[in-house]
């Protein structure tokens, strides 16, 4: 019933409507109206019945009826067996379908021309099926009369019908409890009903009367939730996201402004929640010449999530046409029309009546002279994390800044095939609306078309699709705390907050040359406070400058106020076809140790975890592996039980390596790099290459030093500075000045040879040079002092600690003296 009272449906018929109104007779108008406004009393929750506050005759939609017929394919005759056709009247409607089986119900309209007798009738038209059905059980629907009630009040029935209850409008089950606005069935009929309110209301004030309700329900239980949590992420998984919720919220906010006399503009200043839809399409479909799926919403070993046919792309037009000058909009375009995008039209697809209905607004709102920008031009990274909450006050919304939907996508490539996906998801668990298992921190590697890396997100019985799941984290990558579902706040809450504290570069769009990606998510608003979790950090970062091999190095950084197990589990994709799984297990996957390598048809990838500083991880093939996934578990351990979860830990850190190509590759040369604060990761790699440095316990600090061993050039990230001007120091000499780091970012790039690294603050943190009077020369007066402050005879300030390791002494003076003779000012550790 739902697909009934849906903008596909409701809307085509309130389309049809507008355009044969003129040639409608002002009773034909009203008879139309009649069929769907007809309703219960204002006293019953309703708008009233033809022109008058009474309620409407209410007759069952279809009824089971006496006897069996004979229903012969490409025929008009209906020949019945103990039947009782003269009580029927020409008119009706006759359904050919066992009447226990309402779901199956031919869609075909047999409707009565003449009645012979009780076992004789003809139909206005052949019954075409795909055969004869001789003497079945069948169902019979009344011709509607002007007192019945019309298609509103059926509707209302719908137990995610808005405006409606269960003492006027009963349901088999229940109504929802309100507010609901954030469902998809509650959207579909809040929409649908809007566009025929709007076709009516010039013809039936009934009509303006539904239009206010429905403008007043849209307002206050779904454009709330629209404008405090979308970021071109959704309540609903992909597929739903894309097949109804985005499409049928964004056409109401477009009906509404075009429709109505001075009607509200609820989109023309949106940065995020309608306009970031687009992205997410773009920047989230699997690069491959198989077809352009999208990488969120999938069940391990499943090559098709979430197909770009005509219906999930039936929102492209509508939502381009609200921000015809975007940029996005621009890419959009092209990637929905050129032929030689990895489009919906590259691709065959049948049209039918299942997506038929899509034509309609493909047809009014695209237009065919509309700019195209090709996709590889458009950053290879985007964050999706700004809502709309700006405009909360203005419409005297009370929005939760903390709240929302979030992730990022990072890819090596906007167009190859070949290219490399990496899909992070923070968003926030949504309960109810085919929302999947949302636990935040969970990632996904797509490298040509080839799952190489995930989790499973479809609902099955092995996840947590819904409060009360049976696998706590085990079927996910993220972060887990115990070990038990006891830690899971999605146990008995429906929402959490996940938070993405740092993003480097541009928001949303990132390094200007998508040299890298990097984010941190904060999960520990997934989590119960039971759990006494302080730190459920996770930094990503995407190494993948062109030209050179690409990395994705994940940084866990764990903590608890009391003792815990911690762990997470890898899953690499065994891309076994489901649900047959011909493949027999591990399926190209195998482990030594702490390296894992997967060997897939068209992609392979290498990951190692390494264990920093003094913890001792227990790393596991998980016992969770199966048919479409090989798990790895990694957990927090001690020396003296290493192949055992601590349960008491308190601190818990890893590195998971990864290195995804084409075809199979060396095993990366990996080194942990020693630093104070940080967690250095260098993987020397001939064909480029990285050090990435993480800040440790989500501190931020205005230093960092380690000495290098790669060869060649390699891309550096240091993650974890305080905001402020740097310089970073090579060798002891300055390779790069004025550098600026900013809050929320935090993150210095750049490219260099080998050695002794060194990050110095020179604003935002202590003002470092050998000149420590400040008096613009270097000499004997800053020897003095800085000899007195290592004797203690002066305060010993944070700029003349040259070395930056909390102390005044010999070797700040050291560096002095080396200054005042003419070699280099040596500067931080």
């Amino acid at each position: 019933m739902d697909f009934a009272t849906a903008p596909w449906y409701m809307g085509g018929a309130a389309l049809t409507y507008s355009i044969m109104r003129s040639q409608l007779t002002s009773g034909q108008r009203q008879t139309y109206a009649n069929k769907f406004l007809n309703d219960l009393s204002h006293a019953h929750n309703g708008l009233g019945s033809q022109g008058t506050d009474t309620d409407c005759t209410k007759i069952p939609y279809s009824t089971a009826e006496t006897g069996t017929a004979t229903f012969t394919n490409g025929s008009t005759a209906l020949v019945g067996v103990g039947t009782t056709f003269t009580s029927y009247s020409p008119g009706d409607m006759i359904y050919a379908n066992d009447p226990s089986n309402a779901t199956g119900l031919e869609s075909a309209e047999n409707i009565i021309a003449s009645i012979t007798d009780n076992t004789h009738l003809t139909f206005y038209t052949p019954y075409v099926a795909s055969g004869t059905l001789t003497n079945i059980k069948f169902m019979h629907a009344a011709k509607w009369t002007t007192a019945n009630c019309g298609i509103l009040w059926y509707q209302k029935h719908l137990g995610s019908a808005p405006l409606a209850e269960d003492t006027n409008y009963p349901n088999y089950a229940q109504h929802m409890n309100f507010p609901a606005g954030e469902y998809n069935i509650t959207v579909t009929p809040t929409t649908g009903w809007m566009l025929m309110a709007l076709a009516l209301a010039d013809d039936d004030p009934r009509a303006v009367e539904l239009l206010a309700e429905l403008s007043a329900f849209y307002y206050d239980q779904i454009l709330v939730l629209t404008k405090q949590l979308w970021t071109g992420q959704s309540w609903t998984n992909t597929n739903y996201y894309n097949d109804r919720t985005l499409y049928f919220i964004a056409l109401a906010a477009v009906a509404l402004k075009n429709g109505v006399i001075n009607g509200p503009d609820y989109y023309t200043t949106d940065c995020c929640s309608f306009l970031r839809g687009m992205p997410q399409a773009y920047m989230l479909y699997r690069p491959g010449t198989s077809g352009p799926n999208t990488i969120s919403g999938a069940v391990w070993g499943d090559p098709d999530y979430v197909f770009w046919d005509i219906l999930h792309t039936q929102w492209f037009g509508v939502v381009s046409y609200m921000y015809p000058s975007a940029p996005e909009t621009a890419y959009l375009n092209w990637w929905y029309r050129d032929p030689s995008a990895l489009n919906a039209y590259n691709n065959a697809f049948v049209w039918s009546g299942n997506n038929g209905y899509a034509l309609v607004p493909a047809f009014i709102f695209n237009d065919p002279n509309a700019t195209q920008t090709s996709i590889s031009s458009a950053p290879k990274q985007y964050l999706f994390r700004k809502t709309d909450q700006a405009e909360c006050a203005a419409y005297n919304f009370t929005c939760d800044a903390t709240r929302k939907m979030g992730g990022w996508a990072s890819r090596t490539d906007n167009t190859a095939a070949s290219a490399t996906l990496l899909a992070v998801n923070a968003q926030d668990f949504w309960f109810g609306d085919h929302s999947s298992p949302q636990q935040s921190g969970s990632y996904q590697i797509v490298k040509n078309n080839v799952a190489l890396f995930g989790s499973n997100t479809i609902p099955t019985a092995n996840n947590c699709d819904a409060i009360g799941c049976t696998h706590g984290g085990q079927d996910s990558s993220t972060l887990e705390f115990g070990g038990n579902l006891a830690t899971w706040k999605i146990q008995n809450a429906a929402y959490f907050t996940t938070l993405i504290p740092r993003w480097s570069g541009i928001d949303p769009t990132g390094d200007s040359q998508s040299r890298y990606s990097y984010g941190l998510m904060d999960l520990s608003g997934q989590y119960q406070s039971s759990a006494n979790i302080t730190r459920a950090l996770r930094h990503i970062a995407h190494f993948k400058k062109a030209a050179t091999q690409e990395y994705i190095i994940v940084y866990d950084d764990l903590a608890t106020s009391s003792g815990l197990a911690k762990a997470t589990y890898l899953h690499f994709n065994i891309n076994n076809p489901w649900p047959t799984h011909p493949n027999p297990y591990p399926g190209g996957v195998s482990r030594t140790g702490a390296t894992i390598t997967s060997a897939q048809s068209t992609a392979w990838m290498a990951s190692v975890v390494l264990t920093p500083g003094t913890q001792t991880n227990f790393i596991t093939e998980t016992s969770w592996s199966g048919p479409d996934a090989y798990g790895v578990k990694v957990c927090a351990a001690t020396l003296a039980a290493p192949t055992t979860c601590d349960p008491s830990n308190l601190t818990a850190e890893w590195i998971v390596v990864h290195k995804p190509a084409a075809s199979a590759s060396s095993t990366p040369a990996l080194t942990q790099l020693s630093a104070a604060n940080f967690r250095v990761v260098q993987a020397d790699d001939p064909a480029g290459a990285k050090v990435a440095a993480f800040a440790t316990g989500g501190n931020t600090y205005s230093t960092a030093s380690f000495v290098s061993s790669h060869s060649g050039i390699a891309q550096y990230l240091i993650a974890g500075l305080a905001p402020g001007t740097y310089t970073v120091v090579l060798n002891g000499s300055p390779l790069l000045s004025n550098l600026t780091v900013s809050a929320g970012d935090n993150t210095l790039y750049f490219e260099s040879t080998s050695g002794a690294v060194s990050i110095v603050a020179t604003t935002g943190g202590p003002t470092l040079s050998c000149d420590l009077n400040g008096d613009g020369a270097v000499n004997v007066a800053d020897v003095a002092l800085s000899v007195n402050a290592a004797l203690g005879l002066v305060s010993c300030v944070a700029n003349f600690d040259l070395t930056q390791d909390g102390v005044c002494n010999l070797l700040d003076v050291q560096r002095v003296v080396n200054a005042v003779i003419g070699l280099s000012c040596k500067l931080g550790p």
